[in-house]
């Protein structure tokens, strides 16, 4: 067993000056590296009051060796990883301004600015390590691990060791925890326990918590309270209702409802760009409430459609109809004028002959103007009864053929199909959200350029609706599209100021109605 001082000088290099930190399987020293002119480090030490055998020291080397090409600007990384006399050691960047806890304790809560940045650095930190193939779980967050840079930024120390190493570790000193229970999610308190990225952000979000507060969360009891029947708790009243939803959702009973760390790490670079939280997205609280619309029913515009297209057809089935009934009745009449004549002379002269008067030739069934047809056939029946032909006796059997015999129609001219209308897509969002509002064009293409349009917003992007330069309510770029295919001709869209992210996505955009 190992007892360290202050003044020994540990693996005959580093003079150790001050205790700065014990964590049950390590301690943490300030050191002075005597090989290279006193520089100060953080040298960590292992189980120095206990004994490592072979196996944990093998665990140790694996995980260390594993992460020492990570480098991340939030992530406190190490000079050296090395064994001393069977004591594992890592030489350190030694912090000055101490720990997050060290500034609570001194400071008190912190402002939401503070608050913002702790969010987006470590937030980006725990993304990064969660996004290593394997996932990294750093499993041990709390605020004695967040430590401060001499600009003010924030780190994140303690990470890389896997469990079964932090396992061997405790097993060393005689303990069997790792993890107080004020930071352990309740999934890792049930029969079959789960380890994974959403375990951090749950540790993660009572931290935040405490520095809202002041105190952890259920009385430092952690996911077992949840898994008792606890509720989720607000923190202090003072901040802002998103910052509030942040820190609820990350401490979620349910894993798989946590957000991801890219996620939080979005709402504090958001709140540092723009001095305020996102009103709008998955934590924000404004939802669309003055703004109705209605999309059409695609099947009761094809209902529509057929039925106007029935009445064409038999609107132009009953003017064909009557047009060449008009054409048969003109063409019969003229055939029949002359013996129309030769009855009225018959009753002029008191007797009937059996003569047959001499046929003519009707006229081919053509398309005139009925007043003309009129004033022929009366000049022929006048000329006909003044004039009469010589005598010539026609048979009845004659007579009745030529009446049967069927009268011409026109020929009907054959319709060309008319030519498929192509519309041009559209190849900005611009002309997207112009074309989507025009009637003109049908509005089965508009639908289908939907997809084509949503793919110009970035994930979990907002519409501000202006109507009449008012904001009506925060839309999902979905929903506007809806209301753009359903508007009506009297609305007029405009588009104002735009946000983009770093690939060109829209983030937010504002579209104003007249």
């Amino acid at each position: 067993m190992l007892t360290l001082q202050k003044n020994d000088v540990f693996a005959e290099r580093y003079l150790l000056k001050e205790l700065i930190g014990t964590r049950g399987i390590s301690e943490v020293w300030i050191a002075a590296d005597l090989q290279e002119n006193n520089a100060v480090a953080a040298l960590k030490i292992f189980v120095p009051r206990g004994r490592m055998d072979n196996n944990t020291l093998e665990q140790l080397r694996e995980d260390y060796l594993q992460i020492r090409d990570i480098h991340h600007p939030h992530l406190l990384g190490f000079h050296q990883f090395a064994v001393h006399d069977n004591t594992a050691y890592l030489v350190m960047p030694y912090m000055a301004n101490g720990s997050l806890s060290q500034k609570l304790l001194a400071e008190g809560t912190l402002p939401e600015q503070e608050m913002a940045r702790v969010i987006l650095q470590i937030g980006s930190a725990l993304d990064y390590l969660h996004k290593q193939q394997p996932p990294l779980l750093h499993r041990q967050i709390h605020p004695d691990n967040i430590l401060l840079t001499e600009n003010g930024d924030y780190v994140l120390a303690d990470y890389g060791l896997r469990n079964r190493t932090r396992s061997s570790l405790y097993k060393a000193i005689g303990q069997t925890g790792s993890l107080t229970n004020a930071y352990t999610p309740p999934e890792l308190f049930t029969a079959k326990p789960t380890a994974n990225e959403a375990g951090d952000l749950f540790a993660f979000g009572v931290t935040l918590y405490e520095l809202c507060s002041g105190e952890t969360p259920w009385a430092g009891s952690g996911g077992l309270a949840l898994q008792q029947g606890a509720s989720v708790p607000y923190p202090s009243d003072t901040y802002a209702a998103t910052l509030t939803n942040i820190i609820r959702s990350c401490m979620h009973p349910e894993w798989d409802k946590r957000p991801s760390a890219a996620e939080i790490a979005a709402e504090g670079e958001y709140f540092l760009q723009n001095n305020s939280w996102k009103s709008y997205g998955r934590f924000g609280i404004v939802k669309v409430t003055a703004v109705e619309y209605k999309k059409a029913n695609p099947l009761k515009r094809a209902i529509v459609a057929a039925a106007a297209v029935l009445v064409l057809l038999a609107i132009g089935f009953f003017v064909y109809d009557n047009h060449f009934k008009a054409i048969e009745d003109n063409s019969l009449a003229d055939t029949t004028t002359m013996s129309g004549d030769a009855s009225l002379e018959a009753v002029n002269t008191g007797h009937v002959t059996d003569k047959v008067p001499e046929e003519t030739s009707a006229p081919a069934p053509v398309a005139k103007a009925t007043t003309r047809r009129t004033a022929s056939t009366e000049r022929a029946g006048t000329s006909a009864a003044a004039n009469p032909a010589p005598e010539k006796r026609a048979s009845p059997k004659s007579n009745a053929k030529k009446a049967s015999t069927p009268v011409a129609r026109p020929a009907r001219k054959k319709e060309r199909p008319s030519p498929k209308v192509s519309y041009p897509t559209p190849t900005s969002l611009e002309n997207y959200l112009a074309q989507l509002q025009n009637g003109a064009i049908p509005i089965e293409v508009r639908e289908r350029w939907k997809s084509n349009a949503l793919q110009y917003f970035a994930p979990q992007a907002a519409v501000n609706y202006m109507v009449n330069n008012r904001l009506a309510g925060i839309l999902s770029p979905a929903e506007l599209v809806d209301i753009l295919l359903s508007s009506d001709s009297t609305s007029t869209y405009r588009i104002g100021n735009t946000r983009t992210d770093e690939s060109g996505k829209v983030e937010e955009i504002s579209m104003h109605v007249q």
